[in-house]
């Protein structure tokens, strides 16, 4: 292989790294959490966001790292909505688990 089609191939890949499909899909289910971010089923100890399905869901179909775009976004959003009340680093904290959780579901299942 010479260097010319090394650049080449580099060149595809980052083409299809961001593809108009994929980005679509991660807004539709950025959509749906930010939607389950505003529903809050009372309990106990907090409320009960949902928007961590979406992005469950979104692992499990399209693919870990959308997943995991899905699922930090989400819980960022809906702790935005509560007004952060664990504070911002411990929330961004909480959305990192949520990612790698998303990946190793998807990584398991």
């Amino acid at each position: 292989m010479n260097n010319m089609e090394i650049i080449q191939e580099k060149k595809d890949l980052k083409k299809n790294l961001w593809s108009v499909k994929r980005v679509s899909i991660i807004a539709i289910f950025l959509a749906l959490s930010a939607v389950g971010a505003m529903i809050k089923i009372p309990s106990p100890i907090g409320t009960i966001g949902l928007d961590s399905a979406p992005g469950y869901f979104c692992a499990l179909a399209f693919g870990g790292v959308e997943g995991a775009i899905v699922i930090g976004i989400g819980h960022i959003l809906s702790a935005a909505v509560c007004g952060f009340p664990l504070s911002i680093p411990i929330h961004v904290v909480i959305a990192l688990a949520m990612m790698l959780w998303s990946l190793v579901y998807r990584w398991v299942a």
